[in-house]
């Protein structure tokens, strides 16, 4: 992650995933630091981000909120342990009654 030191511009990167996130007043900086990025690496504009590094990315303007949704990844572990049907396994725990100790701890 590099965050410019003004804290307006914002850029993570990951192996060849890049995203660069900026608030809408300071576009012009974001612009002159996507140019330097454009000029030292071999980029191509993918757009409005959707996905990044695995995690769906919903954007709801209207509100401004932005949401990192890890569903995928979810369906797929519980795909990978059986548990789509909302079944999950049984616990090795037995199902004893704990009672409280009316005795004295020993000090160890």
């Amino acid at each position: 992650i590099y965050i410019t030191p003004d804290r307006k511009v914002f850029i993570v990167f990951f192996v060849d995933n890049i995203q660069v996130m900026y608030y809408r007043d300071n576009i012009e900086l974001a612009k002159v630091i996507t140019k330097g990025l454009y000029q030292a690496y071999k980029l191509r504009p993918l757009g409005d981000v959707k996905w990044f590094l695995g995690v769906r990315v919903v954007r709801d303007r209207a509100t401004r909120k932005l949401s990192l949704v890890h569903d995928t990844y979810i369906e797929k572990i519980t795909r990978r342990f059986g548990l789509l049907n909302g079944k999950c396994p049984s616990t090795p725990l037995p199902g004893y009654k704990l009672e409280k100790n009316k005795g004295q701890a020993s000090k160890a």
